[in-house]
């Protein structure tokens, strides 16, 4: 199972579901839809780079935590422009309503984040302890206090409740915790068709001080909401039975201790392609506590689909050049692009033709979409119409005849798989990742 390869992939179903409501199939990889983003703040520095910080709700640990005691919070630092970002901290209050001054001195606690290049990504987290009295606290956060990167450095507050007792708080787990945006779920096949049986995979994670004792948690998954066909042209779209009527499947949840997880697993049918907004109810003695959702897509037919195999630590996926720092100039050669792709689809299929596109890192925001079918603006093909891979199979791939960019700097590697739609309807989910010419720093 190509569980947590294809992770950077899910994130375009959000937007999938909005170009459904408007007669549109495109879909970018780099939609966050996980719903547990509490603020997303942004820096830009003075030297081009941007860094993005993600500070998730369930990424506090514990996140009811008892009077007295520590609390983890997590933070993702990625670095989303076109430059090295300069290194920088983080200041942290446990219960603090004010905002913190540049170099502040009285934070509970500091954490450092390195330098980091272009589509790299770090994980940091701080410790502090609560207060010493049970009640509702603000938590306090100046990202980038020394103010090294930008005087304007933003801040965040959010409130939490200190408890008086150990109390559980289940939630779904990111298990991409990488700092990119990501799924909570995963379907297998990761395209099901519809009427045919799927496994839906959520992690149940016990974010909480404390476990249910006396209690019995179960999880009730249905396939949710249907938001539009994905048929092609001339398949007349199957119209999806009554909500009511969709199988609802009840999965128990062992008694989980504060930080362990379980994988939820339900078996479910969907009576028409698109795509779908899965719901899941938490409930404990028969009370919901919680609702989760979250978008997944199902084909007409089994099909293959390509995507880009996700790079650990990065915001993107496995595409790199040949030389790694690519020569500059009119005199410069040509370089090669290495990209890896797996077949998440539930049929075998042959990759076809891999474009590749060079860009600003900046044009991750608007990514190459290639609905029509063409190769026409790539600057680079490699044929590979001989190649089939079954499902659940990777490979990588080499383009040769990159031309040399002009200037020296950051740039944008874009990959899309079978570019020409020879085994598919559409293009498959493209590959990204920033690479630098010789003398960039």
């Amino acid at each position: 199972m190509a569980r947590r390869d294809h992770r950077a992939a899910l994130a375009g179903l959000a937007l999938a579901a909005l170009a459904a409501l408007v007669g549109s199939a495109a879909a970018t990889e780099f939609t966050n839809f996980a719903g547990n983003v509490v603020v997303k703040p942004t820096i830009d520095q003075p030297n081009g780079a941007i860094l993005n910080f993600e500070h998730l709700e369930f990424n506090r640990q514990p996140s009811n935590p008892v009077f007295g005691t520590k609390m983890t919070v997590q933070f993702h630092v990625t670095n989303l422009g076109n430059e090295p970002s300069l290194k920088g901290e983080i200041a942290v209050w446990a219960n603090s309503t004010q905002k913190g001054t540049c170099n502040p001195t009285n934070a509970d606690a500091t954490v450092k984040f390195p330098a980091i290049k272009p589509f790299g990504s770090k994980l940091v987290q701080a410790t502090v302890t609560v207060p010493s009295l049970p009640g509702d606290y603000t938590l306090q956060i100046f990202y980038d206090s020394t103010c090294a990167n930008n005087i304007l450095s933003p801040h965040a507050s959010q409130l939490y409740a200190v408890n008086g007792s150990p109390d559980p708080d289940y939630g779904l787990y990111n298990v991409y915790p990488s700092g990119t945006d990501s799924s909570q779920t995963n379907t297998v096949p990761y395209q099901p068709v519809v009427n045919q049986t799927f496994e839906v995979i959520l992690t149940i994670k016990n974010y909480g001080s404390g476990s249910y004792e006396n209690s019995s948690p179960v999880l009730k998954v249905s396939p949710g909401i249907w938001f539009g066909s994905s048929a092609p042209t001339g398949e007349p779209p199957a119209q999806p039975a009554n909500p009511s009527t969709l199988k609802v499947v009840t999965v128990e949840i062992p008694k989980l201790k504060p930080g362990k997880s379980f994988d939820a697993k339900a078996m479910l049918t969907v009576p028409a392609a698109g795509v779908w907004k899965l719901d899941a109810i938490l409930e404990v003695n028969g009370v919901q506590f919680k609702s989760f959702d979250t978008f997944y897509k199902v084909t007409y037919r089994p099909q293959p689909y390509f995507v880009g195999i996700y790079k650990p630590n990065t915001f993107g996926q496995k595409v790199a050049t040949s030389p790694a720092k690519t020569q500059t100039g009119p005199d410069a050669k040509p370089y090669k692009v290495k990209v890896s792709f797996q077949n998440v689809g539930t049929a075998p299929g042959k990759i076809g033709a891999l474009a590749y596109y060079q860009g600003n890192t900046l044009d991750f925001l608007f990514p190459v979409i290639k609905d029509d079918c063409m190769t026409d603006t790539a600057v680079a093909v490699g044929n590979f119409t001989d190649v089939e891979l079954a499902p659940g199979k990777k490979k990588t791939f080499t383009i040769q005849g990159a031309p040399a960019l002009n200037k020296t700097g950051w740039f944008l590697a874009t990959v899309i798989p079978d570019a020409l739609c020879e085994t598919s309807i559409r293009p498959g989910l493209a590959a990204q990742q920033a690479f630098a010419t010789k003398g960039a720093p």
